[in-house]
């Protein structure tokens, strides 16, 4: 089973394109304190399930372009903002 992300789609790029950011947890080296480290993803949606404010869980596939390497696995509820 591949590694599968939870993401929040911040942009529709294009017809089947969105930005996702997905957002997670890392522990300072020095000083051991929680930051939040986050990164922008473009993710295939070939059904247009994204949605502007909607988190999505996401997996890795084969690259779909230079920049595209995920693909929408599923669509979870929609948060308000």
């Amino acid at each position: 089973m591949t590694k599968q992300v939870v993401g929040k789609v911040i942009k529709k790029s294009g017809v089947n394109t969105i930005s996702v950011q997905v957002n997670r947890l890392v522990k300072h080296a020095l000083y051991g304190k929680q930051m939040t480290k986050s990164k922008k993803l473009l993710v295939h949606d070939p059904e247009n399930l994204g949605i502007v404010g909607e988190s999505i869980i996401i997996s890795p596939s084969r690259p779909i372009s230079k920049s595209k390497h995920y693909v929408v696995f599923n669509s979870k509820k929609k948060e308000t903002v």
